[in-house]
């Protein structure tokens, strides 16, 4: 059965620092519903980056502002 669908407002997320410079609000997670899917917005300080890693699923990366280099596999 799947989960009764709500909205996620952005103020309702918690942001978490990954890295110095670096931000993550994840909107749509297990501990809210989703079963198949997440979904996050990663902030990036100008001139910062994450660590390298490695995700046990596909991912999508949507640049809304900026440039910057993604490094895959």
């Amino acid at each position: 059965q799947m989960p009764e669908p709500r909205v996620v407002r952005r103020e309702e997320v918690e942001r978490l620092q990954r890295a110095p410079g670096v931000s993550v609000a994840s909107s749509v997670t297990k501990e809210n519903g989703a079963t198949e899917i997440s979904s996050a917005i990663t902030t990036f300080q100008a001139g910062t980056s994450n660590s390298t890693h490695f995700h046990n699923a596909e991912e999508s990366v949507i640049v809304i502002e900026g440039s910057g280099i993604l490094m895959i596999n």
